[in-house]
């Protein structure tokens, strides 16, 4: 007879496997858009190859928001232009340098093979992604600072 906590046991793994295999689609999705786009020349604005409109701080204050340039940072980053993605968003370098390193990771947690470090990150995401956000934040701030634009 199965105890409840082999049942829970049973079901956290499932759910881990979902989670790894939900982060290696969306991972593997991001890193194809972001080769299938040209990088904008001015450090933003690859975003808009997506349909998608141009930043509304930008428009409105002249100031670009934290996320200018993720997208073209992350168009350089698969291309190996790592210091042109650092220029065009520092933390959208940062955030494609960790999503490089993570999705092998877990890959190789879910054919079995190093399993213990793909545990170990999907237990502290949302750590990992609080960090990074007041990264980004407070590098967006010190930026303001900098060039007098707050």
């Amino acid at each position: 007879m199965t105890s409840e906590f082999e049942i829970l046991q049973d079901q956290l793994e499932l759910s881990g496997r979902r989670g790894r295999w939900l982060l290696v689609i969306v991972i593997s999705a991001v890193f194809l858009a972001a080769w299938m786009l040209t990088p904008d020349d001015s450090g933003s604005g690859t975003h808009r190859q997506l349909g998608l409109p141009e930043c509304l701080l930008l428009q409105l204050t002249g100031v670009r928001c934290p996320t200018c340039g993720m997208t073209t940072a992350f168009s350089h980053f698969v291309r190996g232009h790592w210091l042109a993605a650092l220029q065009a968003n520092p933390a959208g370098a940062l955030l494609a340098l960790g999503l490089a390193i993570c999705w092998p990771v877990l890959v190789l947690s879910l054919t079995g093979h190093c399993v213990a470090p793909g545990t170990w990150l999907m237990r502290r995401l949302p750590v990992l992604v609080m960090v990074w956000l007041a990264l980004a934040g407070g590098y967006w701030l010190l930026s303001m600072l900098i060039r007098s634009e707050f």
